[in-house]
């Protein structure tokens, strides 16, 4: 008999796709609907990490710490002042990086917080998750090489360094993306297999070319300030430094490096509504 999951709805009534010669509902139906809401019990605790760990970044004690990096993380391209204007992946990006990496020297980073703070709350996947994700390696680039079926949903990401393969499962697929192209992500772990953290950012491979000069460069320099410094310590403490290289390429190939300064850019669903609700309460 074969455990494989059927590809096309089968009926309750029909024989299972297992060979058994049951009735599909006196086989695999249970099993599978079993499987179906632990699945969805691991859904909902990832997203209620995500979100919390959002809700908690945005606590008016983190306020000092948030203004300084959205400054840092966007090399000034976007600062508090206009928090307000960052794209949804911009949004995310910023949030992953400040949850995950983002350390003024004075505090342990946000998710550390949240763990000491918040850790006994949380139920047995929510602590599995958060383990994972505490102990995941920082923000980097992955060369893309290659992507695979089913949907081509698992991506095969080479650590721009360390030349090491991961294998992701990404809903997305590839998206736009090549194979030779970089992807500006952190690999999360998530029960048997990693995914990518929030929004990703992207770099066709013939921009992609002076990332890991740069780095490297910063990573030399750190080595003469701070000769014990290691380097996951750097890249940890670096990572924005990826952001950097993205938005300077960016404004290279004439294209804008943030959002806001796109002439093009959509309106916001939420400013139209604001305008409306103006026009009305005149």
């Amino acid at each position: 008999m074969s455990d494989e999951t059927p590809k096309l709805k089968i009926g309750r009534n029909d024989p299972c796709y297992c060979g058994s010669g049951k009735k599909y509902k006196q086989c695999h139906l249970s099993v599978e609907q079993e499987q179906a809401r632990d699945d969805r019990s691991w859904e909902s605790a990832a997203r209620f990490l995500r979100t919390d760990l959002i809700a908690t970044a945005r606590e008016e004690r983190f306020a000092e710490a948030f203004a300084a990096a959205i400054a840092l993380f966007f090399n000034q391209y976007h600062t508090i002042e206009t928090a307000h204007q960052m794209s949804e992946s911009e949004s995310l990006r910023f949030f992953d990086w400040f949850t995950y990496d983002y350390s003024d020297g004075e505090r342990p980073r946000l998710a550390d917080v949240y763990a000491a703070e918040k850790g006994a709350t949380l139920d047995e996947r929510e602590t599995a998750l958060l383990s994972g994700w505490l102990s995941a390696e920082p923000a980097c680039a992955y060369v893309l090489v290659a992507a695979t079926e089913p949907g081509k949903q698992t991506l095969h990401l080479c650590h721009l360094f360390d030349e090491v393969e991961h294998i992701v499962r990404h809903s997305g697929g590839p998206g736009v993306a090549e194979i030779g192209d970089v992807f500006i992500a952190r690999l999360l772990p998530y029960r048997d297999h990693l995914r990518l953290s929030g929004a990703t950012g992207y770099l066709p491979a013939k921009e992609a070319v002076g990332l890991k000069p740069f780095i490297l460069e910063a990573w030399a320099a750190e080595q003469e300030r701070s000769p014990d410094r290691q380097w996951d310590q750097f890249l940890r403490g670096h990572s924005y430094l990826f952001a950097h290289y993205e938005l300077d390429a960016a404004e290279k190939a004439g294209r804008p490096p943030v959002a806001r300064l796109d002439p093009n850019r959509p309106k916001s669903p939420l400013a139209q509504v604001a305008r409306l609700a103006g026009r009305r309460g005149r």
